[in-house]
């Protein structure tokens, strides 16, 4: 890896931890929002509570507390301060879960969240970062490619 991509990858995780704090504020708001009574019950009937648990915590809770700004924050990055890579995209979202699964918890003086011993249904947060990133991602590949179309072709005058 060439040394200006290992500073693209420092300054999306920078960024992306920088995102994963300021979420955790965001998700103390996010998460007091109260879904409508008929969405459960819904899902209930449908038979599979688990699957309103995760959509609404997908959508909702931490749609709006992530998603939200480490898409708006993702795509500034990838399309105004380093490239759109791969590597920058998955330094990004490691930064925000860095925040918030490690540095948070030893702000706050919690156990730190054991991702692998949740149930499928409470990895929103990670789904929703997931989808936010991947959008920012491709967005940014795109403007990257339709900039690089746009250019008027270089002319190579034969001189002999």
């Amino acid at each position: 890896m060439s040394g200006s991509r290992w500073v693209q990858a420092v300054v999306c995780l920078v960024l992306g931890v920088a995102v994963g704090i300021a979420a955790v504020f965001a998700l103390a708001r996010t998460a007091a929002i109260a879904a409508p009574a008929g969405l459960f019950a819904w899902f209930k009937q449908a038979g599979s509570i688990e699957a309103g648990v995760f959509s609404w915590d997908l959508l909702v809770t931490y749609g709006l507390g992530v998603g939200v700004p480490a898409f708006i924050v993702a795509l500034l990055a990838l399309r105004f301060v380093v490239a759109a890579t791969d590597g920058s995209a998955l330094a990004f979202a490691a930064g925000v879960l860095l925040a918030i699964h490690g540095l948070a918890p030893l702000w706050f003086g919690t156990p730190l969240d054991t991702v692998s011993q949740r149930p499928w249904f409470y990895y929103a947060l990670e789904a929703s970062l997931g989808l936010a990133t991947w959008a920012a991602w491709w967005i940014a590949r795109r403007w990257q490619r339709s900039s690089a179309d746009a250019r008027p072709p270089t002319v190579v005058r034969d001189t002999t």
